[in-house]
């Protein structure tokens, strides 16, 4: 299969490969491991060639497009909206309401999509209401009021 050039170094030998037939709807996919992969792109896909071993039982045929997934980054963290985090000098931040007062958490961003953000932080816990509105005029400890209907 092949990568971009830039995600090649993100891709490492003996790490799991989730394949599937690109033109078979419905079929399950396998699991292979990266063998080797190539140092040069390739002239006419302008891809970096990732070779991949399969297990006996794979009924892929030579040649045949196949769609290719490897895990390239996890962590423990929270999922928040990205409209929660908000940028500060050299880090980032989100506010949480406790008490009816606004709390500052300073954050990591890890992975992220156009809508959500991976925040990591150790005084941050799994159901707690993150600010989205206005959190830009909050300070810490300030008065907030919750909207339930959001």
């Amino acid at each position: 299969m092949g990568v971009e050039p830039e995600e090649s170094d993100k891709v490492k030998p003996g790490q799991e490969v989730s394949l599937a037939r690109v033109n078979a709807l419905g079929t399950n996919s396998i699991v292979g491991r990266i063998r080797k992969i190539s140092r040069a792109a390739d002239a006419t896909t302008r891809l970096v060639q990732v070779f991949t071993e399969l297990p006996s039982t794979s009924r892929f045929l030579l040649g045949e497009y196949v769609l290719g997934k490897v895990p390239i980054s996890s962590a423990d963290g929270l999922i928040v909206p990205r409209a929660a985090v908000l940028p500060e000098e050299d880090h980032y931040i989100l506010f949480t309401v406790k008490d009816g007062r606004a709390r500052e958490h300073t954050v990591r961003v890890d992975l992220e999509n156009e809508k959500d953000v991976e925040v990591i932080a150790n005084d941050l816990h799994p159901g707690e209401p993150v600010v989205i509105l206005e959190n830009y005029e909050l300070k810490d400890g300030m008065a907030v009021k919750v909207d339930e209907s959001r």
